[in-house]
């Protein structure tokens, strides 16, 4: 018994000096193991990414981007292609070619190390948009949800919009009709129509973000004001107008209209051209109390839509001076009125006329308006009060 203990004894020293172990008899211990590859990468938000194909290169270009990240890591494991040479196109066509890149970045770069079994690519980003301004952008997949967005900016007069689209229906052209017919159709709306940029990112490209910009002259506040003060006053004059038909009412609203303000002869003809200017306005009407002919016609429009007539804003020219006036539709036909030169020269002068009544003073694209050719006259109406 006692030579079998010996003999464990002996054998167990034995192992303990061959397999390093023995240390362990003296306080210290060193752990040695095979490296293997993390699956889960290390880095700040996901920002490092393993790599194999220039695809997934892009995506995780394109993903640094929507996350705002500046500085990322790119791992490369069996990468199919020219890294260094991809790694350099990937950067430009993300920054420049996709509609993000182009919109947010300033410039992307990458730096490549080789480190033993595989490459690592450290990206750099630098952004020309706050990372706020990312989360604000909005997705638009019809015209119709773009067109309805840009109409609450201007109603709510915010200073920016900023979509992402693959409509290609939606061009430049196209948001500044849509902003122009917006104003004109809705003065109890839009009081002030602003001056308008549009760019595209990138250019001429099926998807990309669009981003609009509105200036005004006043600031938001006096904007909310102006508004504020327009509507009390418009529905003060709304109220007091006596229905009896729809002709006795056209004839009562461009009387008020008249009563209320004063053309400003002195400006006409030779004040700049800006709808900004509260004398081109429905406000500078019923707040100011003094207008030019768009002025009076946007006023005359806000009045009408109160109580639900067809009226229209006419853009044309007076006697080859830029200048508005109305169409509105009465017993199925329609009619041209000035109130400004009802104003002018007396309601008989500019009130329900025909196209052929005022072609040579009067010029208008007639493709965009309709035809006007009742028979019906201001003493017809007169007659009826």
């Amino acid at each position: 018994m006692f030579r079998k203990t010996v003999t464990l004894i002996l054998l167990l020293a034995a192992i303990l000096v061959f397999t390093g172990c023995a240390s362990m008899l003296d306080g210290e211990y060193t752990a040695v193991t095979k490296h293997q590859e993390s699956s889960e990468m290390p880095g700040d938000n996901n920002s490092v990414r393993a790599i194999s194909t220039y695809d997934e290169l892009q995506r995780a270009l394109s993903g640094f981007v929507s996350e705002h990240t500046r500085t990322g890591l790119l791992r490369f494991y069996d990468y199919d292609g020219e890294l260094e040479d991809d790694l350099e196109l990937a950067c430009l066509e993300i920054s420049r070619n996709t509609p993000l890149g182009a919109y947010a970045v300033d410039y992307m770069s990458s730096s490549l190390t080789r480190i033993v079994s595989y490459y690592e690519a450290e990206i750099s980003i630098n952004y020309k948009r706050a990372k706020s301004q990312i989360d604000d952008i909005v997705t638009a997949v019809s015209k119709e949800a773009f067109n309805i967005a840009l109409y609450n900016t201007l109603k709510d007069f915010d200073s920016a919009l900023v979509v992402s689209t693959d409509v290609i229906t939606i061009t430049e052209e196209s948001i500044r009709e849509f902003i122009e017919k917006s104003y004109y159709e809705n003065p109890l709306d839009i009081v002030v129509i602003p001056t308008t940029t549009i760019e595209m990112f990138p250019d001429n490209a099926d998807k990309r973000i669009v981003e609009i910009t509105h200036n005004y002259e006043y600031s938001v506040r006096n904007l909310e004001t102006m508004k504020t003060a327009f509507s009390d006053r418009i529905k003060e004059v709304a109220q007091e107008i006596e229905v009896v038909d729809t002709g006795t009412a056209l004839l009562e609203l461009c009387n008020a209209v008249c009563e209320i303000t004063e053309y400003d002869g002195s400006s006409a003809g030779s004040i700049e051209y800006n709808r900004q200017n509260r004398l081109f306005t429905a406000y500078g009407v019923f707040v100011d109390e003094l207008a030019l002919g768009e002025g009076y016609a946007m006023a005359y429009k806000a009045l009408c839509d109160l109580l639900d007539l067809e009226c229209y804003v006419v853009i044309g020219r007076l006697n080859d001076v830029m200048h508005a006036w109305n169409i509105v539709e009465l017993e199925g036909d329609y009619y041209h009125v000035d109130v400004s030169m009802c104003d002018e020269n007396g309601i008989e002068a500019a009130f329900l006329k025909s196209d052929s009544d005022i072609r040579n003073e009067y010029w208008w694209d007639t493709e965009n308006y309709n035809k006007c050719d009742g028979l019906l006259t201001y003493f017809d109406i007169s007659e009826r009060q």
